[in-house]
């Protein structure tokens, strides 16, 4: 099978497959801001000698609640 048949046949499925599961694709950004948020939140604590557990919950709802 040729690279370019093999691709689109790729491309279909990946298709298909996002058409169907609308919530994966969901999912997988509203992990990565989850993952931006708390990369933010370490990076702040970096700045401090500490960070209560409070402290980086607000950063991180904050994050989430602007990007969505």
């Amino acid at each position: 099978m040729s690279k370019p048949k093999i691709k689109n046949l790729f491309k279909e499925a990946l298709t298909e497959v996002l058409e169907s599961r609308p919530d994966l694709i969901e999912n997988a950004v509203l992990n990565a801001v989850e993952d931006i948020a708390f990369i933010k939140a370490i990076e702040e604590g970096d700045k401090k000698d500490y960070v209560s557990y409070d402290e980086l919950m607000n950063v991180m709802d904050k994050k989430i609640d602007s990007s969505g």
